[in-house]
């Protein structure tokens, strides 16, 4: 009876499974765009948004489904209405405490406090629920959501009020803008922040939390390539432990089938935020099959790295490591980009075959001889990736959200073309006060 080879699905979701999950809650008053921010890092339309009532009436997690697989799990507040905010801030301190009382694995790890840059404002139970959280040693980020519709007099404004606070532990305050602002349908500014939010959540949860925040966002390429290259640099480091001991590769199937573990880690880091769609394109296949498909495409360059034996050193296997390794981190990484889930397997295994052609070429010169010449290899693929790389270059779900947004954009700025107005209009009457008073004084 034979054991049936698991697919690329089944494979993916066993990599993902197997890193350690953060808990994250996204705390801030109704309407401040905490479902926007989510869906804009995690790239999925997780969280509900809307505009009017609360959408949110006590802590939601996110993904709903406790079974379904997703590398972070992400808890957004309730919304509050004026009148109410006791009742809001004890129904979040008692979320917290609950939380706290489920133990390490369940408790919050980070929050992400957000603030709408353009309301202008604080209130002051906000700075008791911040005091709070840093009194349980609980990280917190001050997100200031929709900076790009608010005057940089309104954001100093709120950066001062939080200074006045005199919190006792460091917190940290990052500006943001989830989605293009968009003028007649043509985007006038990107989106920002969301790149150094990312890198400022990962720096402050427990190492041990990193990967799956690596995993499970989309504007920072940077961070996951280095991960990527982490995994890379491990097994080509190994091939080092056995010296000039030959290490059996028999033919370049094996070899490219040897490596199917790198392959499903580095498949998971760029293909999760459209893991459905990917699966849906690719997951019957198995990884014996993907190797077949991206064998294809390469069989007359693998004599690069295979001389005619069984057999091959420590040395020449961590070449050939690094190469694979490379090649598969650069075609991921393009196909997380190129969006092409959604055009079928067919399109999808022909894109495999081209660019694994193209990046294995970029990459077939390598020598690793030494772990020093390693590091020196895995400095100079990270630093090729442009530190600026984020949501502009990775497509973005078409969500409610972003929707709303553009109606957003065209209240904003009739609302900034009115003030200019007003603005205008003021000029004009202090000119003219100012006239009739040169008048007033000549005649006198």
């Amino acid at each position: 009876m034979s054991i049936q080879e698991p697919t690329i699905e089944e494979e993916l979701k066993e990599v993902v499974r197997s890193v350690a999950v953060p808990n994250i809650a996204i705390i801030g008053r109704t309407g401040v765009g905490k479902s926007s921010l989510i869906n804009a890092v995690f790239g999925t339309a997780l969280a509900p948004t809307g505009a009017g009532l609360p959408v949110t009436q006590s802590f939601a997690r996110y993904p709903a489904n406790s079974e379904e697989y997703f590398p972070v799990v992400l808890y957004d507040s309730p919304g509050y209405e004026a009148t109410k905010e006791r009742e809001w801030v004890n129904r979040v301190f008692q979320f917290l405490e609950q939380k706290k009382a489920q133990g390490l694995e369940k408790q919050i790890h980070l929050v992400w406090y957000v603030i709408n840059a353009a309301s202008a404002r604080v209130e002051y139970f906000e700075r008791e629920i911040i005091t709070k959280l840093t009194e349980q040693q609980v990280p917190v980020i001050i997100v200031l959501s929709q900076c790009d519709r608010a005057r940089r007099s309104e954001i100093e404004g709120i950066e001062r009020f939080l200074e006045s606070f005199e919190l006792k532990k460091v917190y940290f305050v990052i500006k943001t803008a989830a989605y293009p602002l968009r003028i007649n349908g043509k985007p006038i500014v990107q989106p920002f922040g969301l790149r150094e939010l990312v890198d400022k959540t990962i720096a402050l949860l427990p190492e041990i939390y990193s990967e799956a925040i690596t995993i499970a966002q989309v504007v920072d390429l940077k961070a996951k390539r280095e991960l990527a290259w982490k995994y890379v640099a491990a097994s080509a480091g190994a091939c080092f432990a056995s010296g000039f001991i030959p290490i059996p590769f028999s033919t370049p199937v094996a070899a490219i089938a040897s490596l199917s573990t790198l392959s499903r880690r580095i498949a998971a880091i760029y293909g999760y935020a459209d893991l459905r769609q990917f699966l849906e394109s690719v997951g019957t296949l198995t990884i014996s099959s993907l190797s077949g498909i991206l064998l294809t495409s390469t069989i007359d360059l693998l004599s690069v790295f295979f001389p005619p034996s069984n057999t091959i050193s420590g040395a020449v296997a961590a070449t050939y490591v690094t190469v694979i390794g490379l090649t598969y981190t650069s075609v991921f990484e393009k196909l997380a980009k190129s969006h092409i889930y959604g055009k079928g397997r067919e399109a999808v295994e022909d894109f495999l075959r081209k660019a694994f052609r193209e990046e294995i070429k970029k990459y077939a010169g390598l020598k690793i001889f030494s772990v020093k010449a390693l590091q020196e290899v895995g400095h100079t693929f990270i630093s090729e990736i442009d530190d600026e790389t984020d949501l502009k270059d990775v497509p973005q779900p078409v969500t409610k959200d972003v929707q709303r947004d553009s109606l957003q954009e065209k209240q904003g700025l009739e609302e900034e073309k009115q003030d200019l107005e007003e603005e205008k209009q003021d000029l004009v009457k202090n000119e003219s006060l100012s006239l009739i008073e040169k008048i007033i004084r000549f005649l006198l």
